[in-house]
């Protein structure tokens, strides 16, 4: 029996024409180098005569038939006799000839050294599985025919689950029925690009969960036909990135428009009492010899600059809402709500109620209690019958990453025209001589609600109460917001 070798350094492609027949009628040099044989020895005999063994005859016409049929020709395997006797495993990749645009009698065979394609495809295999990004090869029926290790630990699925399945069950349900119409459109005109076009693009791991990711993909050519090569680069962390910049980009906008609208405002708000102090100092001058004019000035003067005074400690506190958060620590809501309303000294005949069961849990315990506070103060402050109101406290869990709470009184309400302007800086629906106030309160509750990630909102109509509802987290960082 004779020995099979792998054809030692011979690895280059070698090329041979042949008739119809089987009869070789080009042999190239480096089909010389690859088999030994010089052309003189080879060319004009048959294939299988010296070649070939006439076991493979049959196949080998068949393949000849089919390659007449096919544009890209046909692949065949099987072993040549190198002239030192020993055999070698050759893939001959077969086409017919064709001069000036036709086909002549004859076909041409590209010859590779299978043994060699072998060891370059184990040190392919090698190379791919130390790439720190997710490699994958898909037949054109959408099979998964190779991955590395990097697209296991991305994708959660061991490699053996991942090779012969289908590439669409990689990808999210929404998307899943037109990937296969993207798939044969890319086969029928294979170019190298990227996925997408523009579209986000996520992978399906196998616990149902998505990654953002970015795909470039290949056509490559193997005797069996067309493969795409995908190079899979999981993006989490720079969609995380941008999403962060994007936040910052809004936070700083909304800064920009929160110091815009402070100056606007503070041209009026803050100079307003001192007009007025400036405005009472005079009447005071013009009526300095009566006692009891003078005595209702200056107790005007003195509600103007607490008024001033109010404002100022308001700007500060808004400055600083979400910077100065104080320490993590357990809060129990109830208590929390009972301690805030008895230190307001509310008009006696006024109650508060404790809607359900309220959590106790561990968060940030200074600005929670600010805006609770804050919440509180307004209900009292706004009530048309504040010795008979009421003021319900209520708690539920929203989702697992928020709480959902809600102060509701039972006082006159806010129209719903009103219920966005209240927001706003140094907005009061009524005149600062009937109700004190800076009208920062609720601007205050939302500039900590939004830098914690939550939300706040009013339901109200004009005559009915006022509910203010508001998101708090239920895990919170605890770094400094600063």
């Amino acid at each position: 029996m004779q020995s099979v070798r792998d054809g030692g350094n011979s690895y280059g492609k070698a090329a041979m024409n042949i008739t119809p027949e089987g009869v070789i009628s080009y042999w190239s040099g480096a089909a010389e180098q690859l088999l030994g044989y010089s052309s003189d020895e080879i060319v004009g005999r048959n294939l299988f005569e010296r070649l070939v063994p006439s076991r493979y005859e049959t196949g080998f016409i068949k393949h000849l038939s089919l390659s007449q049929l096919s544009s890209d020709g046909a692949n065949f395997e099987f072993p040549c006799l190198h002239k030192d006797g020993c055999f070698i495993d050759i893939c001959a990749s077969v086409a017919p000839i064709v001069t000036e645009g036709t086909r002549t009698p004859g076909y041409t065979a590209i010859l590779e050294n299978l043994a060699f394609r072998r060891s370059m495809q184990d040190r392919l295999v090698a190379i791919l599985e130390t790439i720190p990004t997710g490699v994958l090869v898909v037949d054109e029926a959408g099979t998964i025919d190779l991955v590395n290790r990097h697209f296991e630990v991305m994708s959660a699925y061991p490699r053996r689950e991942l090779k012969g399945m289908k590439v669409e069950q990689l990808v999210p349900d929404k998307h899943r029925a037109a990937h296969a119409g993207h798939r044969h459109e890319y086969f029928r005109k294979p170019v190298p690009r990227l996925m997408g076009n523009g579209r986000d693009l996520t992978l399906r791991r196998k616990d149902g969960s998505e990654i953002p990711v970015e795909v470039g993909i290949s056509a490559v050519a193997v005797p069996t036909g067309k493969q795409v090569l995908a190079i899979v680069t999981d993006i989490s962390q720079r969609v995380e990135t941008e999403e962060r910049l994007n936040r910052q980009q809004v936070d700083l906008e909304r800064t920009v428009e929160e110091l815009t609208t402070f100056a606007y405002v503070a041209s009026h708000d803050l100079k307003s009492p001192l007009r007025g102090i400036a405005q009472i100092s005079q009447w005071i001058e013009e009526d300095m010899d009566d006692r009891e004019a003078v005595s209702d000035h200056i107790r005007l003067l003195r509600s103007r600059i607490a008024r001033m005074e109010r404002l100022l400690n308001d700007l500060l506190a808004y400055s600083r809402a979400g910077r100065s958060a104080g320490g993590m620590g357990e809060v129990s809501i109830a208590v929390v709500g009972r301690d805030i309303f008895e230190l307001l000294s509310p008009p006696e005949g006024m109650r508060l109620s404790l809607d359900g069961d309220l959590p106790t849990f561990q968060t940030l315990r200074t600005p929670l209690e600010q805006i609770i506070h804050n919440l509180f103060s307004n209900a009292i402050k706004h009530h048309d019958r504040a010795a008979e109101g009421n003021i319900t406290l209520s708690c539920q869990q929203a989702s697992r990453a928020f709480f959902e709470f809600c102060v509701k009184d039972d006082g006159p309400g806010i129209d719903p025209q009103y219920h966005e302007r209240v927001f706003g800086m140094f907005q009061t629906l009524r005149p600062r001589d009937e109700v004190e106030g800076s009208g920062m309160g609720l601007a205050l509750i939302r500039k900590i609600v939004t830098t914690f990630g939550g939300t706040v909102w009013i339901v109200s109509e004009a005559g009915q109460g006022c509910a203010v509802h508001f998101t708090w987290p239920v895990e919170i960082e605890t770094k400094d917001k600063a």
